[in-house]
């Protein structure tokens, strides 16, 4: 029974999103402006969406793809340009997620994110380092809480910890390692191609699966699970830039949304952590009700093996 109640709310939180994996890929919306009041258009969704520019703005021919995913035009806004003006997207989903990119000439940058079916975005005259901040963190509890890998990860270092030091230890380390490389790999300074850091995220959850469901203190994962997390960390942390790197940062406000969208991941993974610690008390969870959530980690781990493999 208590196992059951454990595996309840994780099936809940995870199991729900599995095929969903490490996804996180909203539409994205760009305009550069080439010269004053002109802006060339970016648009690149996988699902149908209509974009609305302000009135005034005369749009040129489209040019898409062959699967429509991308589609690039003109627009020509005059003097007035776009600011202070305001630019809609509709879609049939309600729960559509829609990512805005201006880049202004002045080297100025703004970025809004939103979800519905009808959105409109209202572009400010000029944006403050709060609202990029708060974009941002929204943003990375967005995307810790739909990156089920991460999560899993997360669950799999609470298995093999015996006690709170540990557990605390090795999310700091955890926090460390991911955050390292995100910074750096945002920087440009680090890269590695998206597919095979994926597969090692991945591989990371078998392992842990498999430390946790033997049961073996004496290994050392166990006895160290903060080696395990700092290294693994840094892994992640490339999966959380490859995720960044269609929304990027705005040229000269880079630290404060980097700054803020670790925070939120950091948020995120705080409250799963509580959450699992929780029901861990609550139910005082036995060796059996240890296993069977290992088995869980360890075969989705397998499972985005072979998905990103193909």
């Amino acid at each position: 029974m208590k196992a059951i109640l454990l595996i309840m709310p994780l099936a809940i939180l995870l199991g729900c999103g599995t095929a969903m994996g490490h996804d996180f890929s909203p539409t994205l919306i760009r305009l550069e402006e080439t010269k004053a009041g002109n802006f060339q258009v970016f648009k690149k969704s996988n699902k149908a969406l209509t974009l609305k520019l302000p009135e005034h703005c005369n749009v040129g021919k489209a040019e898409s793809d062959q699967n429509s995913t991308k589609q690039s035009y003109a627009a020509n806004c005059g003097p007035r340009g776009i600011k202070g003006s305001t630019i809609k997207t509709e879609s049939q989903d309600p729960h559509q997620e829609v990512m805005l990119q201006i880049h202004y000439l002045s080297g100025e940058t703004y970025r809004k994110n939103n979800n519905g079916q009808t959105i409109s975005f209202l572009i400010p005259q000029a944006k403050s380092n709060w609202s990029v901040a708060m974009d941002y963190l929204a943003l990375g509890v967005k995307h810790i809480l739909l990156g089920f890998d991460h999560l899993l990860f997360v669950l799999g270092i609470l298995l093999i910890t015996g006690n709170a030091r540990k557990i605390f230890l090795a999310i700091t380390a955890f926090t460390l390692g991911h955050s390292l490389t995100l910074g750096l790999a945002s920087m440009g300074w680090l890269h590695l191609s998206p597919r095979p850091v994926e597969i090692i995220i991945a591989l990371s959850l078998v392992f842990l699966g498999l430390e946790a469901a033997r049961g073996n203190k004496r290994t050392l994962a166990c006895q160290k699970p903060w080696l395990v997390a700092v290294l693994f960390g840094l892994i992640h942390g490339l999966g959380f830039a490859g995720a960044l790197a269609e929304i990027g940062f705005p040229q000269n406000e880079f630290l404060v949304p980097l700054a803020s969208f670790n925070l939120g991941v950091e948020f995120g993974q705080v409250a799963f952590v509580l959450t699992a610690v929780l029901f861990w008390r609550l139910f005082a969870l036995n060796r059996l009700s240890i296993r069977l959530p290992a088995y869980l980690v360890g075969s989705l781990g397998v499972f985005f093996i072979l998905e990103r493999m193909i």
